[in-house]
């Protein structure tokens, strides 16, 4: 599920065979987070460059 049309194509995205590069901007606190760690290391396990 994805708030936005661009979010929706972001996420759709790599199913279809598309390039994306994630590149998330948080601040140190945020990055700290269990839930931050595990959506980055998802992605990775998908072969999306973090």
């Amino acid at each position: 599920m994805a708030d936005t049309y661009a979010l929706g194509l972001l996420a759709e995205a790599p199913g279809l065979g598309i390039p994306v590069v994630i590149l998330p901007f948080v601040n140190s606190a945020f990055a700290t987070r269990a839930p931050f760690r595990r959506s980055v290391e998802s992605l990775r396990a998908e072969g999306i460059p973090v």
